[in-house]
């Protein structure tokens, strides 16, 4: 009996996962820009915390609370943003790391500014949905 066709679909079960986790980070990030605190609380497990580039430590509702500001009051966000070196590890069946990093484009189309970020992500699988647990980010300097 071969294993090939066991192996295929093992493998397309890793691949689901990993666009499954792919699209919490994206829905997460689209959130924050957005201020979309709604979708904040759904993306992010109750015992979530973040880590900022400043080493800042935020728990749960500390997190939530910047993106709980009257619209005119909110910082100007970047237009678009892209993942790349995308490197998921699996420590358990329920708990994900991801570590990639993140370009965040503020500029126009004359001027653009990008701002790099290496980010360390753990999520935490929850009634069959993956939901970020915490986030480390830090700043890379941009090459002069």
């Amino acid at each position: 009996m071969s294993l090939a066709p066991a192996l295929f679909l093992i493998a397309l079960t890793q691949q689901q996962v990993n666009r499954d986790i792919e699209n919490s980070l994206r829905s997460f990030v689209q959130a924050t820009l957005a201020y979309d605190v709604a979708s904040l609380e759904k993306l992010v497990d109750k015992d979530y915390t973040e880590v900022s580039p400043l080493g800042e430590v935020d728990p749960h509702d500390k997190f939530l609370s910047y993106y709980r500001v009257p619209k005119d009051q909110q910082v100007r966000q970047p237009k678009l943003f892209t993942f790349s070196e995308m490197n998921l590890k699996f420590p358990t069946r329920d708990f994900a790391v991801a570590i990639y990093l993140e370009k965040l484009n503020f500029g126009t189309e004359q001027a653009p500014r990008e701002m790099s970020v290496r980010v360390t992500t753990t999520l935490k699988k929850v009634k069959g949905k993956w939901l970020l647990f915490s986030n480390h980010y830090t700043g890379i300097r941009p090459k002069q």
